[in-house]
């Protein structure tokens, strides 16, 4: 399965900031190929950098980490994030569908937007 945006989704990205994220990895992925870490250049994105999550796999069972988790981030989950294990943030049901979102962003290629909220006692 591959997901493609429909004319006009990036009005449908809600948050600006991850709107001009998306619009940065379309200019990056050239004749449909995925970019490596050595095309993405931090700083046309400096200016929404600490909104920004980049997670990555760091062995063979797909475990997910932080390679980067802006400041913004670390405000809101109150803890750094960088180096950290993604899913210890989420519960054993969002694990799951976390997983076969991010499954399937690598199987096509394509960046992920994820929209939660965040409740606290």
């Amino acid at each position: 399965m591959h997901l493609q945006n429909p004319p006009g989704a990036d009005n449908q990205i809600l948050h600006p900031v991850n709107r001009k994220l998306f619009q940065c990895w379309r200019m990056l992925c050239h004749y449909g190929r995925v970019p490596s870490r050595n095309d993405l250049n931090l700083k046309t994105i400096e200016a929404i950098l600490g909104h920004v999550a980049i997670i990555e796999t760091i062995d063979t069972a797909k475990t997910f980490r932080f390679r980067l988790a802006g400041t913004e981030l670390r405000t809101i989950f109150g803890t750094e994030l960088t180096n950290s294990d993604f899913f210890l943030l989420w519960s054993h049901k969002d694990r799951l569908a976390l997983r076969a979102m991010l499954d399937m962003a690598i199987e096509n290629g394509e960046a992920l937007s994820v929209r939660f909220t965040i409740h606290t006692d």
